[in-house]
Protein backbone atom coordinates (compact mmCIF):
# COMPACT_ATOMS: atom_id res chain seq x y z
CA UNK A 1 0.00 0.00 0.00
CA UNK A 2 1.36 3.39 -1.29
CA UNK A 3 1.51 6.01 1.31
CA UNK A 4 0.10 10.01 1.19
CA UNK A 5 3.19 12.35 0.43
CA UNK A 6 2.00 13.50 3.59
CA UNK A 7 1.43 11.10 6.77
CA UNK A 8 1.59 10.80 10.56
CA UNK A 9 2.80 7.79 12.06
CA UNK A 10 4.24 7.04 15.64
CA UNK A 11 7.77 7.81 16.00
CA UNK A 12 9.80 4.31 15.58
CA UNK A 13 13.03 3.05 17.57
CA UNK A 14 15.32 4.94 15.49
CA UNK A 15 13.53 8.72 15.91
CA UNK A 16 13.59 8.43 19.96
CA UNK A 17 16.87 7.21 20.00
CA UNK A 18 18.33 9.83 17.35
CA UNK A 19 16.00 12.69 18.35
CA UNK A 20 17.45 11.44 22.48
CA UNK A 21 21.05 11.50 21.43
CA UNK A 22 20.40 14.76 20.10
CA UNK A 23 18.72 16.91 23.19
CA UNK A 24 21.81 15.04 24.98
CA UNK A 25 24.25 16.16 22.79
CA UNK A 26 22.86 19.68 22.43
CA UNK A 27 23.16 19.49 26.69
CA UNK A 28 26.87 18.87 26.88
CA UNK A 29 27.78 21.18 24.27
CA UNK A 30 25.61 23.91 26.21
CA UNK A 31 27.40 22.98 29.24
CA UNK A 32 30.72 22.87 26.61
CA UNK A 33 29.92 26.16 25.66
CA UNK A 34 29.85 27.29 29.55
CA UNK A 35 32.72 26.54 30.21
CA UNK A 36 34.91 26.78 27.12
CA UNK A 37 37.01 29.97 26.47
CA UNK A 38 35.30 32.18 23.18
CA UNK A 39 37.22 31.29 20.55
CA UNK A 40 35.86 27.31 21.14
CA UNK A 41 32.43 28.31 21.61
CA UNK A 42 32.71 29.94 18.12
CA UNK A 43 34.17 26.31 16.63
CA UNK A 44 31.30 24.56 19.14
CA UNK A 45 28.50 26.57 18.13
CA UNK A 46 29.42 26.43 14.37
CA UNK A 47 29.97 22.59 14.06
CA UNK A 48 26.31 22.74 16.07
CA UNK A 49 24.50 24.54 13.40
CA UNK A 50 25.84 23.10 10.49
CA UNK A 51 26.24 19.29 11.92
CA UNK A 52 22.66 19.98 12.79
CA UNK A 53 21.54 20.60 9.12
CA UNK A 54 23.90 18.09 7.39
CA UNK A 55 22.56 15.24 9.18
CA UNK A 56 19.08 16.05 9.37
CA UNK A 57 19.74 15.61 5.49
CA UNK A 58 22.38 12.91 5.22
CA UNK A 59 20.65 10.36 8.20
CA UNK A 60 17.27 11.89 8.73
CA UNK A 61 15.67 11.93 5.62
CA UNK A 62 13.62 9.03 5.96
CA UNK A 63 12.84 10.19 9.37
CA UNK A 64 11.59 13.36 8.37
CA UNK A 65 8.54 12.31 6.00
CA UNK A 66 7.00 11.15 8.76
CA UNK A 67 5.55 14.46 9.53
CA UNK A 68 5.19 13.46 13.28
CA UNK A 69 9.15 13.46 13.57
CA UNK A 70 9.33 16.64 11.32
CA UNK A 71 7.15 18.19 13.60
CA UNK A 72 9.28 17.41 16.49
CA UNK A 73 12.04 18.72 14.55
CA UNK A 74 10.38 21.64 13.29
CA UNK A 75 10.02 22.30 17.38
CA UNK A 76 14.03 21.83 17.85
CA UNK A 77 14.14 24.61 14.82
CA UNK A 78 12.33 27.02 16.83
CA UNK A 79 14.63 26.36 20.03
CA UNK A 80 17.44 26.56 17.56
CA UNK A 81 15.83 30.06 16.40
CA UNK A 82 15.04 31.43 20.24
CA UNK A 83 19.12 30.81 20.71
CA UNK A 84 19.73 32.09 17.54
CA UNK A 85 18.34 35.16 18.44
CA UNK A 86 19.94 35.49 22.37
CA UNK A 87 23.80 34.92 20.54
CA UNK A 88 23.62 36.82 17.75
CA UNK A 89 24.90 39.95 19.31
CA UNK A 90 27.71 38.37 21.29
CA UNK A 91 30.45 39.78 19.42
CA UNK A 92 32.71 36.86 20.73
CA UNK A 93 30.83 34.58 18.14
CA UNK A 94 31.59 36.82 15.44
CA UNK A 95 33.81 34.92 12.74
CA UNK A 96 35.58 36.08 9.46
CA UNK A 97 32.63 35.42 7.26
CA UNK A 98 29.51 35.84 9.47
CA UNK A 99 28.00 34.35 12.92
CA UNK A 100 28.97 31.13 14.36
CA UNK A 101 24.93 30.56 15.56
CA UNK A 102 24.10 31.49 12.13
CA UNK A 103 23.14 27.70 11.25
CA UNK A 104 21.22 27.63 14.07
CA UNK A 105 18.81 30.36 12.54
CA UNK A 106 19.00 28.21 9.26
CA UNK A 107 17.57 24.69 11.15
CA UNK A 108 13.63 25.89 10.23
CA UNK A 109 14.10 27.22 6.33
CA UNK A 110 16.30 24.21 5.70
CA UNK A 111 13.73 21.81 7.06
CA UNK A 112 10.97 23.59 4.79
CA UNK A 113 13.22 23.67 2.17
CA UNK A 114 13.69 19.93 2.62
CA UNK A 115 9.87 19.11 2.59
CA UNK A 116 9.82 21.29 -0.81
CA UNK A 117 12.41 19.16 -2.53
CA UNK A 118 10.97 15.89 -1.37
CA UNK A 119 7.03 17.07 -2.62
CA UNK A 120 9.33 18.09 -6.02
CA UNK A 121 10.88 14.88 -6.01
CA UNK A 122 7.63 12.60 -5.77
CA UNK A 123 5.60 14.55 -8.15
CA UNK A 124 8.69 14.86 -10.38
CA UNK A 125 10.21 10.98 -10.68
CA UNK A 126 7.24 9.52 -8.43
CA UNK A 127 9.78 8.71 -6.28
CA UNK A 128 10.67 9.53 -1.97
CA UNK A 129 13.67 11.84 -1.92
CA UNK A 130 16.95 10.36 -1.00
CA UNK A 131 20.40 11.01 0.18
CA UNK A 132 23.42 10.45 -2.11
CA UNK A 133 25.96 8.66 -0.13
CA UNK A 134 30.09 8.84 -1.14
CA UNK A 135 31.21 6.03 -3.69
CA UNK A 136 28.02 4.39 -3.98
CA UNK A 137 25.26 4.31 -6.37
CA UNK A 138 22.58 3.52 -3.79
CA UNK A 139 21.28 5.45 -0.75
CA UNK A 140 22.23 4.20 2.47
CA UNK A 141 18.51 4.19 4.25
CA UNK A 142 16.43 3.10 1.65
CA UNK A 143 18.69 1.54 -0.77
CA UNK A 144 17.53 2.91 -3.70
CA UNK A 145 19.58 3.80 -6.62
CA UNK A 146 20.21 7.89 -6.63
CA UNK A 147 19.10 9.41 -9.30
CA UNK A 148 19.92 12.62 -11.31
CA UNK A 149 16.82 14.81 -9.72
CA UNK A 150 18.03 13.49 -5.63
CA UNK A 151 22.13 14.53 -6.59
CA UNK A 152 20.44 17.41 -7.51
CA UNK A 153 17.94 18.47 -4.91
CA UNK A 154 21.06 17.38 -2.86
CA UNK A 155 23.01 20.30 -4.80
CA UNK A 156 20.03 22.87 -3.92
CA UNK A 157 20.14 21.97 -0.29
CA UNK A 158 23.66 22.46 0.17
CA UNK A 159 23.42 25.72 -2.04
CA UNK A 160 20.62 27.61 -0.34
CA UNK A 161 22.54 26.24 3.09
CA UNK A 162 25.51 27.98 2.04
CA UNK A 163 23.62 31.08 1.13
CA UNK A 164 21.70 31.32 4.20
CA UNK A 165 25.44 30.94 6.22
CA UNK A 166 27.12 33.67 5.18
CA UNK A 167 23.80 36.46 4.46
CA UNK A 168 23.09 37.94 8.08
Amino acid sequence: MRKNIFYFESLKRFDYISIAVYILISLILLACCYKAPLEANQTLVFAYGFGTVMLLYGFGYRSLRNLTVYFVWIGIALIHLFIYFQLKDISGLKMKNGHAAIGLRNTLPMLILFQILRFVNIKIQNQELVAPSWGSSTDILDGRRVNFMDFISFVIYIVVFIILSFKI
